[in-house]
């Protein structure tokens, strides 16, 4: 979703029994469901999330700004 459309190779070979296509949307980016995940299957509320971010365990970006 950040890059837009691209070509890639893909495996070379069909299957009968599968789909026509493969890899029908883009990879989810880092972080896109957090909320989904840590509210719906982990029940956490807003104020939890909002610590995880605080704390740079969970966000959008690799690192976070922490040196590791």
């Amino acid at each position: 979703p950040v890059t837009g459309e691209s070509l890639h190779s893909g495996f070379p070979a069909r299957f009968s029994a599968g789909p026509e296509r493969l890899h029908r949307r883009p990879a989810p980016t880092l972080g896109q469901h957090n909320d989904e995940i840590l509210t719906e299957l982990l029940g956490l509320d807003e104020a939890e999330i909002e610590q995880l971010a605080r704390d740079g365990v969970i966000g959008t970006q690799v690192g976070g700004g922490h040196a590791w």
